[in-house]
């Protein structure tokens, strides 16, 4: 597929303004109780987070075909998943479920996917190529259930009439049968929100290392290391609400949310250790 025509597969949605935003949930669940942790040294490069249909949290680092399972609550490694024959690497920088499969991201939107099996190795896996590599720097990878389909956080922008939005691309979940695809997986635009519209929500400029489907599926988190912030844009794909990450988050690249509501963002360890933080949901404002 040529770069002309990856462009044309890409649809252009409706920009959505956005509304100014009054201190809203997201601060108060960044305010709650929470627990913070150290993880394994194995995971000092940890690029993203998600959650399998059991609940359980998996993380991967960004340079490595490895997934880590950490245990429920705490932060001890207790399984992995080893990737080829061959090791598996690659610029990884988000992970996703489906119920079937994980797949991991490549800053370049190659998705890597595979069933995690029960042995360490896991030898089958598919690589398919999608169009994302021609509009932006892919960072966070999320699964949408009603739509089937995979969603693409972009970092940086470089398909110019998008400079300075936030955008999320989506792509069809890759067939597991077709290991021999040669043509770019179509992408287009899930959320697209202008730069006045960030401005105006107080979060521009935004460079997305996380996504993740919010709380009682009513739209989507998304948090950037650069800027240190973590917003929220629903289904129609405005900015509902956003917050100022607090300072203990040094570089947020994965974001989750576990069993009972729990916010759990994971920071990049960069000299030391890389960490996890779980946030307990607020209790609702009372009424006055």
């Amino acid at each position: 597929m040529s770069r002309g025509s990856g462009l044309r597969a890409v649809l252009a949605p409706v920009l959505v303004a956005s509304t100014t935003l009054a201190s809203g949930p997201l601060d108060r669940w960044l305010d709650s109780d929470h627990e913070r942790q150290r993880l394994p040294g194995a995971l000092r490069e940890v690029s993203g987070l998600a959650l399998d249909d059991r609940h359980r949290l998996w993380a991967h680092d960004d340079e490595r075909g490895v997934l880590y399972r950490i245990a429920d609550g705490g932060d001890e490694v207790v399984e992995r998943r080893v990737l080829g024959p061959e090791p598996v690497l690659g610029d990884f920088e988000g992970l996703a479920w489906d119920g079937q499969r994980f797949h991991l991201t490549s800053s370049t939107g190659t998705l890597v996917s595979f069933a995690p099996g029960t042995e360490e190795r896991v030898e089958s896996y598919t690589v398919h190529r999608t169009a994302a590599s021609e509009i932006c720097e892919v960072e966070g990878l999320a699964y949408d259930p009603p739509s089937d389909r995979l969603l693409l956080a972009c970092k940086t922008v470089t398909h110019r009439p998008w400079r300075d939005h936030l955008v999320v691309l989506e792509v069809g979940v890759p067939d597991a049968t077709d290991t021999g695809a040669t043509e770019p997986l179509p992408v287009r635009p899930r959320i697209l929100v202008s730069p006045d519209a960030l401005d105006e929500a107080g979060a521009k400029p935004l460079s997305p290392s996380g996504i993740t489907r919010a709380p009682n599926d009513d739209g989507w988190w998304i948090v950037a290391a650069r800027q240190r912030r973590i917003v929220k844009v629903d289904d129609d794909g405005r900015v509902v609400d956003e917050a100022r990450l607090p300072s203990r988050h040094q570089q947020a690249e994965g974001i989750v949310v576990e069993r009972g509501a729990v916010l759990t963002l994971v920071d990049e360890g960069g000299n030391g250790r890389a960490r996890i933080t779980r946030y307990e949901r607020p209790e609702p404002p009372r009424n006055p």
